[in-house]
């Protein structure tokens, strides 16, 4: 983790340099900019998986949006559980990993009739589609682990 936690205290500072505005507003909710930021970096491995398979290997765009989806989930579990909401014991990860499975399941259902409505039936690019479904389904991932998945033991 110590890579992402140089990653992160670097562009911390910068965003301090140019941002201070937005900096403070988020410094008063820390785990909110980690979810963001780890958020960006599965979601653009989500976006690489998704030229790699649909505009690459042209497989349909819900088996690649599917496809894609799954190949991220551990990266997402780990980095949100270990570097976003700092919960490093183990004795609940079997726990915490099938809520989160859960979770990720109807997300993955929900990206694909999502995906479906807006390349489908709305016509947008299927890679804005996907940015825009990652942000609707983002916003219900961090609520639902921040206070139910990774709760801290007090909080029980």
């Amino acid at each position: 983790m110590s890579l992402i936690d140089n990653f992160y205290f670097k562009l911390k500072y910068l965003a301090w340099r140019f941002l201070p505005i937005l900096m403070n507003y988020l410094h008063r909710n820390k785990s909110g900019a980690k979810f963001i930021l780890s958020g960006l970096l599965t979601g653009g491995l989500d976006l690489a998986f998704l030229f790699l398979f649909h505009g690459v290997l042209h497989l349909g765009i819900i088996q690649s949006t599917s496809l894609s989806f799954v190949l991220c989930f551990l990266a997402s579990f780990f980095l949100q559980k270990m570097w976003t909401f700092r919960h490093r014991s183990n004795d609940r990860v079997f726990h915490q990993m099938s809520m989160y499975f859960a979770v990720g399941f109807v997300n993955l259902n929900l990206n694909a009739i999502l995906m479906h409505l807006f390349v489908s039936r709305l016509a947008v690019w299927y890679l804005l589609s996907q940015i825009l479904v990652n942000l609707i389904l983002g916003c219900g991932n961090y609520i639902f682990s921040k206070f139910i998945i990774f709760r801290k033991k007090n909080e029980i």
